[in-house]
């Protein structure tokens, strides 16, 4: 396995997807946070010239992720191998969607779609509120979390069919758009198979050790081996339905990183939420 990489200081790397920040409009509102930076609402400006040679704007609602200025090498590299992740994969309906990204100067971001419902994790706590005050039907929230998984492994098999493991899989990377489609999104660990590198052993220890891959989401071999493949990421989609319908629970809370492994190797598993059907 590799990591997909792209080097933000080559001008050859320069391709129809670079934008200039004229084109970008930032509202300010913050979508989101993490080590790389921010999330924060924004919206895309397009001018076209009509035949009467009148300038029109269209400004279309979309979300700027922002790596920070003094951000560290890891977190870096990590957000320019999203960009070019999301470049081989830009088109799937389950896939987030890149609008575009600015690699050049010192301030770096990648475009996305807007998705107005936030993601999964937010998406559920929701819902519980709603159960709880009679907004909503706990069969209706069935339905509607099964149209999620549905839609989820249908994104991670279009995945897993160009040889790419996400190895982020966790309801705080799916995002819910304005049709209430999931879309899997946060590319930054993903790495991709090939004929050459697929029988070969990952090295990822050092972002182990600073924290950079969600402990509570590793399947056993990645912990103990840090070895990761399709399989891996199964075993996160199955944290993912935990999460879902639990209404966002933290998946082992009660567990210390350091003692996951163990707890997993005695053959404890999560438990199944009330409302996950006993089919799943």
């Amino acid at each position: 396995m590799e990591e997909i990489r792209l080097s933000h200081q080559n001008p050859s790397n320069i391709d129809e997807w670079e934008l200039t920040w004229d084109k970008l409009m930032i509202k300010g509102e913050e979508l989101g946070s993490g080590a790389f930076g921010q999330v924060l609402q924004g919206k895309l400006i397009e001018s076209e010239k009509t035949k009467t040679g009148k300038l029109i704007e269209e400004k279309e609602d979309v979300a700027i992720k922002i790596l920070q200025r003094y951000t560290n090498e890891i977190s870096e590299r990590n957000f320019l191998n999203e960009i070019q992740a999301m470049k081989l994969i830009n088109g799937h309906k389950n896939i987030v969607k890149m609008i575009g990204c600015i690699t050049v100067g010192d301030r770096i971001c990648l475009v996305l779609e807007f998705c107005p419902y936030r993601d999964l994790l937010q998406y559920s706590k929701t819902k519980q509120t709603e159960l709880l005050t009679f907004l909503e039907t706990a069969e209706h929230i069935k339905k509607e979390f099964l149209i999620f998984a549905w839609q989820i492994s249908n994104g991670m098999q279009y995945l897993a069919s160009e040889g790419i493991i996400h190895r982020d899989l966790a309801a705080r990377n799916i995002l819910i758009n304005e049709f209430k489609i999931a879309k899997i999104s946060d590319f930054g660990l993903s790495v991709q198979i090939n004929d050459k590198h697929k029988n070969s052993p990952t090295n990822n220890i050092l972002q182990i050790e600073t924290g950079k891959l969600p402990v509570k989401w590793l399947a056993i071999e990645s912990l103990k081996n840090y070895e990761f493949s399709l399989q891996s990421d199964i075993w996160a989609f199955g944290i993912v339905f935990f999460e879902m319908y639990s209404f966002g629970e933290t998946p082992f809370a009660e567990i210390e990183n350091s003692q996951l492994l163990k707890h997993l190797e005695d053959g404890n598993r999560l438990e199944k939420p009330e409302l996950c059907p006993n089919e799943m």
